[in-house]
């Protein structure tokens, strides 16, 4: 918990939104477990206000576990649902007190926590296998894998202790690993503080190598679908029909293009444009029908990009190639 404190306060250059959240998720680890040893001693009871931080901070660790996941992954925001149970407890507790004590124990908890760790699991392998079918670099997060992979383990055992209850030491066993996780992080960040910037990593930078592949994949997609036919195409229904993130992809097609997103579209649309012009089938086509089945919308911007490029207007480039 002290760790977890501490990261709060440090200042790097790691990621900052990883840093939050690990941080968090250490605090909340710690101090159940501290609950935890208290109760068990018999030394506090748990019930009252000491109840109601425990099953919250059991709930923001749940949250905190699939939202370290999502930063690794670079989702660009934070959906604030992945915090609403916390505050849908706070809310019933104060309505309903008695309900909620009678309701909520820690079996209710382990499996709000199991919930959140499969999701992130899901989450996770969910990017993968998109990656993976759109053809392009699966971006591994190793300290995200870290993480669920923990997080699993805790889980398999608090669910076995679900299902047998009857089995005592299961209930010890969870607890017990996690202390040990805690400290095993606490040892490697006493005595490799740079190398612990591991965990506060998202997926890693792609190499320019790397970037020319997926640009070739998606310039290949983008021609063969002919998305650039869409007069309303953006950086953000690009993005999605090609399972990207719009920031990600923005930042491949301006890398490797050496134009905005809109130019990189563009070039497409006056190559279609080209071929109407030169058909003999589409010489009664008007130039303002043209711009449309080409994606451009309105026909301002035709003119503009058209000239732009060849240096001639659609017009006398027709004529031109006559």
């Amino acid at each position: 918990m002290l760790v977890g404190l501490s990261l709060l306060n440090r200042k790097s250059g790691c990621n900052q939104r990883l840093r939050i959240r690990f941080s968090l998720l250490l605090v909340c680890l710690g101090y159940l477990l501290v609950i935890f040893i208290l109760v068990y001693h018999g030394l506090v009871r748990y019930q009252g206000l000491l109840k109601l931080t425990h099953d919250c901070a059991a709930i923001l660790l749940g949250a905190s576990i699939f939202d370290y996941v999502r930063c690794s992954l670079k989702f660009e925001s934070t959906n604030l649902w992945i915090y609403s149970p916390i505050i849908l407890y706070l809310i019933s507790w104060l309505l309903l007190p008695e309900f909620i004590n009678a309701s909520i124990d820690v079996p209710q908890l382990i499996g709000i926590v199991i919930l959140y760790t499969t999701i992130a699991l899901l989450t996770y392998i969910g990017h993968m296998l998109r990656r993976h079918a759109a053809g392009l670099a699966l971006d591994r997060a190793p300290n995200a894998e870290l993480l669920i992979l923990a997080a699993v383990s805790l889980s398999s055992i608090q669910f076995a202790y679900l299902v047998n209850s009857g089995v005592n030491n299961l209930f010890m066993v969870a607890p017990l690993l996690g202390t040990v996780l805690v400290s095993l992080f606490f040892v490697f960040y006493i005595l490799y503080p740079s190398k612990a910037e591991f965990f506060f990593r998202s997926i890693s930078p792609r190499t320019s190598q790397a970037y020319t592949s997926e640009f070739q994949q998606i310039a290949s997609t983008v021609a063969y679908r002919e998305l650039f036919l869409d007069s309303k195409l953006s950086i953000g229904t690009l993005a999605e029909a090609l399972n990207y993130k719009p920031r990600e992809l923005s930042e491949i097609i301006n890398a490797q293009s050496g134009g905005s997103f809109y130019e990189f579209i563009n070039a497409y649309r006056i190559a279609c444009a080209k071929t109407y012009l030169e058909s003999e089938q589409e010489k009664q086509t008007s130039i303002e029908a043209i711009a449309l089945l080409c994606g451009f919308k309105p026909r301002s911007s035709f003119y503009e990009a058209f000239r732009r490029e060849t240096g001639l207007t659609p017009g006398s480039y027709r004529n031109f190639r006559k």
